[in-house]
C-alpha cells in the first residue's frame, strides 16, 4: 500500500563521455541500465526513476559531479531530488518537486572527498564542494536509523518525519550516493 521508487544513479562517464581519454569510448548498444529500465517499464507498481536525461541536460547549469569522484555534488543531488519528486507527484504523492528559486548554490572549502584520497594517494589540489541550501525552513526532521550489528556500512537507512499528518513521510535505504 505504499509507493516505491526505484532510482539509479547513472555512472560519471554515462553522464560526462566527453571526459573519457580517447582510448575509453563507451560501447555502443543497450547498457545494462537500458536493460533495467525495459524491464521495469512493465511493473507499474515501481516508479523507476531513470536520471539521466536529466542529468545530462543539467550539465549546462553546473557541474554535477565532484572533478576528482564518482558522486554528486549538491548541484547533482538536487537535480536528482527534483527528479525523483517529480516521479513521485506524477505516481499520486502530496509533494511538491523542488524550484531552484527556493534553493542557494554554495561553494564550500575545499575537502578531500576525492578518489586519489581514498586510496592513499596525497592530491594537492582539494575541490571546493557545491552545497546547495534551502532558503526556507524546512518542513521535515530527517533522522539516520542506526545500523545493526553486522549491517554493511555502505549503505544507510534514513527516516524524514514531520508532524503534519496531511504530508508524507520517506524511509529512505541508500548508499554512499
Amino acid at each position: 500500500g505504499i509507493l516505491f521508487a526505484l532510482v539509479v544513479g547513472p555512472s560519471k562517464h554515462t553522464i560526462y563521455p566527453e571526459h573519457l581519454p580517447d582510448a575509453i569510448r563507451p560501447l555502443a548498444g543497450e547498457t545494462r541500465l537500458d536493460q533495467l529500465a525495459r524491464m521495469l517499464a512493465g511493473h507499474p507498481e515501481i516508479i523507476f526513476v531513470d536520471l539521466r536525461r536529466a542529468l545530462i541536460a543539467g550539465k549546462g547549469w553546473s557541474q554535477l559531479y565532484f572533478r576528482k569522484d564518482s558522486h554528486w555534488n549538491g548541484a547533482g543531488v538536487f537535480l536528482t531530488y527534483r527528479e525523483l519528486m517529480k516521479a513521485l507527484e506524477h505516481a499520486g504523492a502530496a509533494v511538491t518537486p523542488p524550484a531552484e528559486k527556493d534553493y542557494r548554490l554554495e561553494r564550500m572549502p575545499p575537502g578531500g572527498r576525492d578518489l586519489s584520497g581514498m586510496l592513499g594517494v596525497r592530491s594537492p589540489e582539494l575541490e571546493a564542494a557545491l552545497s546547495l541550501e534551502r532558503i526556507p525552513a524546512p518542513r521535515y526532521r530527517m533522522r539516520r536509523i542506526p545500523r545493526r550489528a553486522g549491517e554493511n556500512p555502505i549503505f544507510m537507512k534514513v527516516s524524514c518525519e514531520t508532524d503534519d499528518p496531511g504530508r508524507p513521510r520517506l524511509l529512505m535505504l541508500r548508499d554512499s550516493f
